[in-house]
């Protein structure tokens, strides 16, 4: 048959190298390139392509401790992370040249409520099925958005529940990390599913008046912010982290509220 026949057939091969493994794969079944499948190659509408690559930069790998047949999607960022700056640069400027005049203050000004650590619970108030309530967990905390439905969960009072709980406009940022570059990674909070943070992540719940939550998501993940504004703010040791009083210091820079939503 011609090269560029649409004929149902495939070989994949894997080769085993003793490392990494195949439990999970990336596949996507592409039917069209946009070009026509016969030896003229005319261009056609139909193409695969672009939604190809789309799925591939936002694809997930799985935790290397899931167990069973459970999935828990970690999202692989760096595209994602490159395209954010891009947007955030055209849109507002660098923060540490503010070309546009924005104006700073620091954050403690800009809260709906004041920081918030999370909690401790010993080990034998987690569960393994659904009577607990999910929590989130440093690791769980390091690529973005909380990925929900595999968190782990833990047996927490009613009160425990208002003291810890997590909203979506909410961001929680990372307080140690062993690395520097690490340490205050912000993440933001999805699903509708009640929903509380273990102690090494700090909530911050924005005054929503001023303070848009995903800008100042964004702003928190821009590298020129973090080296400029953030670092200064972390303590070098064995375990980097920031603490209260150093995320109340970094000073955001803020464009209308309107521009901030867009």
């Amino acid at each position: 048959f011609k090269p560029y026949a649409g004929v149902s057939t495939a070989v994949l091969i894997f080769t085993k190298t003793g490392a990494g493994g195949t439990d999970w794969v990336w596949f996507y079944d592409m039917t069209a390139d946009g070009l026509s499948l016969d030896d003229k190659r005319q261009p056609v509408q139909e193409n695969d392509i672009p939604d190809l690559l789309q799925r591939w930069h936002s694809r997930v790998a799985p935790d290397v401790a899931v167990k069973d047949a459970s999935f828990k999607g970690l999202p692989l960022l760096d595209e994602n992370e490159e395209l954010l700056r891009a947007v955030f640069l055209d849109m507002f400027g660098n923060p540490v040249t503010n070309p546009k005049g924005w104006e700073f203050r620091q954050l403690e000004e800009l809260l709906a409520e004041p920081l918030q650590n999370g909690a401790y619970f010993h080990k034998d108030y987690y569960v393994d099925d659904h009577t607990g309530i999910e929590m989130v967990h440093m690791s769980d905390a390091f690529y973005g958005t909380v990925q929900r439905g595999n968190l782990k969960r833990v047996n927490a009072t009613l009160a425990e529940i208002e003291k810890y709980k997590l909203n979506s406009n909410d961001v929680i940022v990372t307080r140690r990390s062993l690395n520097y570059e690490g340490s205050a990674k912000p993440c933001l909070v999805s699903g509708d599913e009640p929903l509380i943070f273990e102690s090494s992540l700090i909530r911050v719940r924005a005054n929503q008046e001023v303070l848009d939550h995903i800008f100042f998501f964004s702003y928190m993940s821009l590298p020129e912010a973090r080296k400029a504004f953030v670092f200064p703010n972390v303590t070098k040791s064995t375990i980097s982290g920031i603490n209260q009083a150093g995320l109340y210091r970094i000073p955001i820079f803020l464009p209308p509220l309107s521009l901030q939503r867009n």
